[in-house]
């Protein structure tokens, strides 16, 4: 966080002959705090000023009456977070909501479909109806770095048939590198026969690096760690436990009743919990999970927030956020187009 009169991260304070605090280039993270206590005190600093590519800001001193005392200034430079071997600092994980309505699109929202950024590296969780439109608001056609498809229903994956056709018919620029794709078994067939007329069979991994995922494996993404779990659905399914910096983000993909579903969330600092069903009313084992259900899985898992998402239009979304509270004491909310969560 700059400091004030503009001093960005490498850049530190001096005092000039004019017994004005003027800008000094230092090394990054080389300082921690900077406390300036009156005219003629002492600028302490965490350690010793080194060159910096930052050039050094100019202050021009401001004059001041003897009867106007200078007030006594306390600046702290917080120590940015370096890793061996990065020179950039890292960014948080963040979270953005492209779509969130089960089953099938609402007036108000796209079906499944979550950005996960960190480090500059783009994963996409699902592309369900209506979801490439809306990621185009958030992040450019050509700019994903993987998709994660959690299972192969029509709400989750469908919109991979246009993504096909932005990036195999691309004109401008030509066709781009294959992107990772991770889904179950028979992704590439499935998504073939949804588009019906690929040019040939395998015109899919033409711009598709298709990945299996398999119940109790893991795979890197970028900066990402993902641990894979299979959890309960009529449809081969998985949720996901993403890790980044010590920060973990846990998908529940569509899921039932199953302990694949708390173990992923263990501890997690979000977990995005479907909620497809209203509690007292639709009980079908294996297929999805209430707000009840959702909250005490997130209670019994430590999280520390909770989002309710994969809601179908006809389910009274407000009930299954109070049935979630009921049942879990952290913060808990519904997921929402365009929201952005840092984690």
């Amino acid at each position: 966080m700059p400091a004030r009169g503009g001093c960005g991260p490498g850049v530190g304070l001096r005092r000039g002959p004019d017994r004005f605090v003027r800008p000094l280039a230092l090394a990054p993270g080389s300082v921690t705090s900077v406390t300036v206590t009156g005219p003629g005190a002492p600028v302490a600093f965490s350690a010793e000023p080194a060159p910096s590519r930052y050039p050094a800001l100019v202050i021009p001193p401001t004059p001041q009456s003897a009867e106007q005392p200078r007030r006594p200034v306390a600046l702290t430079l917080r120590k940015p977070l370096f890793l061996p071997g990065r020179t950039e600092v890292p960014t948080p994980m963040k979270l953005t909501v492209v779509g969130c309505s089960g089953s099938f699109p609402s007036q108000d929202s796209a079906c499944s479909s979550y950005l996960v950024e960190a480090d500059g590296y783009r994963l996409l969780l699902d592309m369900g109806n209506g979801a490439l439109g809306e990621l185009q608001r958030h992040c450019g056609l050509y700019d994903l770095d993987a998709i994660v498809l959690s299972h192969l229903h029509a709400d989750h994956c469908i919109d991979m048939c246009g993504y096909f056709v932005a990036r195999y018919y691309r004109f401008e620029g030509g066709r781009p590198a294959s992107i990772p794709v991770y889904g179950p078994e028979g992704t590439e067939r499935r998504l073939t026969t949804a588009y019906a007329d690929t040019p040939s069979e395998k015109s899919m991994s033409e711009v598709f690096d298709f990945h299996t995922l398999h119940g109790g494996g893991e795979f890197t993404a970028g900066p990402l760690n993902v641990r894979v779990e299979q959890v309960s659905h009529p449809v081969e399914a998985y949720g996901f436990r993403i890790e980044h910096e010590g920060s973990v983000l846990t998908y529940s993909g569509d899921t039932g009743e199953c302990d694949e579903v708390g173990s992923l969330a263990e501890n997690a600092d979000l977990f995005l919990c479907e909620a497809s069903f209203t509690h007292g009313k639709e009980d079908i084992p294996g297929l999805h999970l209430n707000g009840l259900q959702a909250g005490k899985y997130a209670q019994a898992a430590g999280v520390r927030r909770l989002v309710l998402t994969h809601v179908p239009p006809w389910t009274d979304a407000r009930a299954n956020l109070r049935d979630a509270r009921s049942a879990y004491a952290g913060p808990v909310e519904l997921a929402r187009p365009g929201a952005v969560y840092e984690i």
